[in-house]
């Protein structure tokens, strides 16, 4: 019976992941019930049995992931909404998953280019932040989620190259990619990157291998706050008119000994926090 009952679920499996794929390449928007399955094919994707502390923190996080049931079998769906980590648009049961935050769950495995995370459409919020996703690279296909507003991979394990599909999520207004193995070596890797993210708020990029300079055209973006990029590698001088940034509060750039420039005197009402050096 357990047999009968484990072949059904992983029949059950292909057959929501083949119509997904199916809607995700016709580009097709997902419906409530559709996002709702795909979430639930993430969370199947993120099952990492061989780590027995990734295993028992996945069970805590995830225990609320499942069908809902009804007395009628052919009823039964998923309700999202109410999944740990999951907002929906206006709390309803109908509404599109709009934000998802998995921080902090000890999540183990691989995020892949085929991953349904990248079928919802209408995320405005995802956090991913201090997790392991065994050095990954961050899939293009990121660039499908446009909706996006605020993207924290922060502390995660992702590695390699930051792809130029994110400088298409044109939404952001807090995109944090800190303290993971990436890196932007072309000299024009940073320009590409951010210059198509003109409401951006917090920016923060510590540790990410910049190697180039500073782009001038960031004193142009006059909704940010933070500038946050300790440690990477940056070159050249520093452009003065960041500094006087009217909206800016906190810009880091220590631990960037290739970095050059001087500090305009500042009005005595300023709320710039500078973070210079060690």
């Amino acid at each position: 019976m357990a047999s009968y009952l484990n072949h059904f679920s992983l029949l059950r499996t292909i057959s929501l992941l083949y119509f997904l794929f199916t809607l995700i390449c016709s580009g097709s928007s997902l419906s409530h019930d559709e996002e709702c399955s795909a979430l639930y094919l993430f969370k199947q994707s993120l099952i990492h049995q061989d780590d027995e502390f990734c295993a028992a923190t996945w069970f805590q996080t995830f225990k609320s992931w499942k069908p809902r049931t009804r007395s009628n079998a052919s009823d039964a769906g998923f309700d999202c909404c109410s999944w740990y980590g999951v907002e929906c648009r206006n709390d309803h049961e109908n509404g599109h998953v709009i934000g998802l935050d998995l921080s902090e769950c000890s999540l183990c495995r691989h995020i892949n280019s085929n991953s349904t995370l990248f079928s919802l459409v209408h995320l405005q919020r995802l956090n991913l932040a201090m997790n392991n996703f065994d050095e990954s690279h961050i899939p293009s296909e990121i660039a499908h989620l446009k909706q996006l507003r605020s993207l924290n991979l922060s502390y995660s394990g992702f590695s390699g190259q930051i792809p130029n599909e994110i400088s298409e999520l044109m939404q952001l207004s807090s995109l944090d990619l800190s303290m993971n193995l990436l890196k932007l070596q072309t000299p024009s890797g940073f320009e590409n990157l951010v210059q198509n993210l003109t409401g951006l708020e917090e920016l923060d990029l510590s540790w990410v291998d910049i190697s180039s300079s500073v782009p001038h055209f960031l004193a142009n973006f006059s909704s940010l706050r933070s500038i946050r990029l300790y440690n990477c590698l940056l070159q050249n001088e520093f452009p003065k008119a960041i500094l006087e940034m009217p909206k800016l509060e906190i810009l880091d750039v220590a631990s960037n000994t290739n970095l050059i420039g001087s500090i305009p005197e500042f009005h005595s009402s300023s709320l710039l926090k500078l973070g210079l050096s060690d």
